[in-house]
């Protein structure tokens, strides 16, 4: 079988994932992934599994130790630690033989989403782009500017970030996530792929620890996932033909959610901006590499057919620049330029009337 792996944003977390996807590559294989996504801490662990450095990660993860918050917020500020742990996540040989799909968020000049793929060859823009791509504000010190733009963690618009996976030609898409009340989007429940969306949080009890990066919490997080990971990994062995893989899948997913139901959601805010910016994900650039992310397409020339005086047209827009300029100053100007460019439909160039569909 041929598997998606999607990893999503979770902070300390993400030792879940790394457990489960130890005890995953052991049973099932390295060459069983056929392309992976991840967000936030997600995409530094998918990253590892392209490039075939999973040991790499384990140490990682196994050398974090901070008492508490105030702890983690000095090494990051003051210590330079997401640097330095950066500095052992990539090489300057590395080769990811296996796609990735990032969540990528640009704040400024303007808001904008790109599921970023990278693969091949390790450049120092992988490494630029990664900080940015798990950088979020505040909690990890000040935006990332790439390429002219200022980015952020994308998590936010897509914390769980399946949909790029379901491009490929796979037989299971494995979602590992940590939000209970999660479920699939419209346009992935009516995919043509099988998907199997896990909480990992499942497997302790839901343990509240986002922000833990104790040694002996994340040891037991690792632990956990790797023990669930070999328990999934058992029953998915033994599907032999893709209708045994749904039936399994369908039969795992309604044992788990018995069990998420007694849970209320732990991480509920980037939940609540990812239902909130959903058309960000939804636009037909949304999947892009790394070297064409921010090349501008032009836009496309739409034509139209005005009702009121039968001929076809390219509609314009007639802003008029005389009001904007005598009402400035008490603040209309500016309301009727909002309103122009974000709600007014274009005009008729011969009859300057606005009664048109689009051909």
């Amino acid at each position: 079988m041929k598997f998606g792996i999607c990893l999503s944003g979770a902070l300390s977390k993400g030792a879940y994932q790394t457990g489960f996807m130890e005890a995953f590559i052991e049973k099932m294989g390295r060459e069983s992934i056929a392309c992976l996504s991840g967000a936030s801490v997600g995409a530094c662990n998918a990253y590892a599994i392209a490039a075939n450095q999973f040991n790499r990660l384990k140490t990682i993860w196994h050398t974090f130790d901070y008492p508490n918050l105030f702890s983690i917020w000095k090494g990051i500020v003051f210590q330079n630690h997401i640097d330095k742990t950066f500095n052992q996540l990539f090489d300057d040989q590395d080769v990811l033989d296996i796609p990735i799909y990032v969540s990528s968020v640009s704040t400024f000049p303007k808001l904008d989403f790109h599921y970023v793929k990278i693969e091949g060859s390790y450049t120092e823009d992988v490494r630029k782009f990664m900080k940015g791509a798990v950088g979020f504000p505040i909690l990890t010190g000040p935006q990332t500017i790439y390429k002219k733009r200022l980015h952020t963690d994308g998590g936010i618009i897509d914390n769980i970030p399946v949909y790029p996976l379901t491009t490929h030609d796979v037989d299971l898409i494995i979602v590992l996530h940590f939000d209970p009340k999660y479920t699939l989007e419209k346009r992935l429940q009516l995919s043509d792929k099988t998907i199997l969306e896990i909480d990992l949080s499942v497997c302790n009890a839901y343990m509240k620890k986002s922000f833990d990066f104790r040694h002996g919490t994340l040891t037991q997080m690792y632990d956990s996932g790797y023990q669930y990971g070999l328990q999934l990994s058992d029953i998915l062995l033994n599907c032999k033909t893709a209708d045994q893989l749904r039936k399994t899948v369908n039969q795992i997913m309604k044992s788990e959610q018995a069990e998420r139901s007694k849970y209320k959601a732990l991480d509920t805010i980037p939940s609540k901006f990812n239902r909130l910016l959903t058309k960000y994900r939804h636009k037909t650039s949304v999947i892009t590499t790394l070297e064409n992310q921010y090349k501008d397409n032009p836009k496309p020339e739409y034509h139209g057919f005005c009702h009121d005086c039968n001929k076809k047209m390219t509609p314009k827009k007639h802003f008029r620049w005389i009001f904007f300029g005598s009402t400035w100053w008490f603040g209309l100007g500016l309301l009727y330029a909002l309103y122009f460019w974000l709600f007014q439909k274009p005009g008729c160039p011969y009859c300057k009337k606005r009664h048109f569909d689009y051909i």
